[in-house]
């Protein structure tokens, strides 16, 4: 399997791409993101695995708990389909 499929594998699932887009504004911990409603604990940690496993997000271990973020080439690569996003509806729209 090449690595750009086991990537997008990893993006398969809304729930994960959900805590990609909640992690743009800083990192985050299974709590935090729980609390915005993202999932059970269980849950949220076995995606966050997937995406850690993925190279998507860093972890980083902060007393008892590990706070994860996004990495900077996800980062770009979500401001860079913010813009295509928005030159699609543009175009939908007619403007």
């Amino acid at each position: 399997m090449s690595l750009s499929i086991g990537l997008l594998r990893s993006l398969a699932a809304i729930r994960r791409v959900e805590i990609l887009d909640a992690s743009r504004d800083g990192s985050k911990n299974v709590g935090q993101l729980v609390a915005r409603d993202l999932g059970c604990q269980s849950g949220v940690s076995k995606h966050l695995r997937i995406l850690h496993n993925s190279g998507l997000v860093n972890r980083e271990k902060k007393g008892q708990q590990a706070v994860y973020s996004i990495t900077p080439v996800v980062k770009r690569l979500c401001i860079e389909l913010d813009a295509v996003t928005k030159c699609a509806l543009k175009r939908r729209l007619g403007q």
